[in-house]
């Protein structure tokens, strides 16, 4: 058996895809990060630690989505060493809360003193943040392991 002329077409179609496919992700490379950008300078936000914190503060979903498409990391910490993620967590924000841990958030962080997210979540007494971060499975005591259905 030989080579089709179908299957010379049907590999040159799929060559040609793979080219153009390549060629796009090529051009997009790295234009989400400076969109992001720019979303946050048309909002009139600066692209800056101390403003990202602002916003996890002031729980701005809009705007913290921004900040990590632009290159933000989702494990910042403050100026005394506290991650973000516990700044959402002691302030109650939970949908920033969310984001920062589809980010890349750790969530089991600690700050200076020790105390992860959950523990400013739980102190404050912010349940659904709680919740949340139980879901997605830190470590709520130092040397045991999250809880897991089997």
């Amino acid at each position: 058996m030989g080579f089709r002329r179908s299957d010379w077409a049907k590999s040159a179609w799929r060559t040609s895809f793979c080219l153009l496919w390549a060629a796009v992700c090529l051009v997009t490379c790295g234009k989400e990060p400076e969109d992001a950008r720019q979303t946050l300078e048309r909002m009139h936000i600066p692209y800056s630690d101390a403003s990202f914190v602002e916003q996890v503060i002031k729980g701005d979903t809009t705007t913290t989505r921004p900040f990590l498409s632009a290159g933000m990391s989702a494990n910042l910490r403050t100026r005394d060493g506290r991650p973000v993620l516990s700044l959402a967590a002691l302030m109650g924000r939970t949908a920033v809360a969310e984001i920062l841990l589809t980010g890349g958030a750790d969530a089991n962080a600690r700050d200076a003193r020790g105390t992860t997210a959950l523990a400013h979540g739980a102190a404050a007494g912010h349940v659904e943040v709680v919740r949340l971060l139980l879901d997605r499975g830190p470590t709520p005591m130092p040397g045991t392991s999250p809880a897991r259905p089997s």
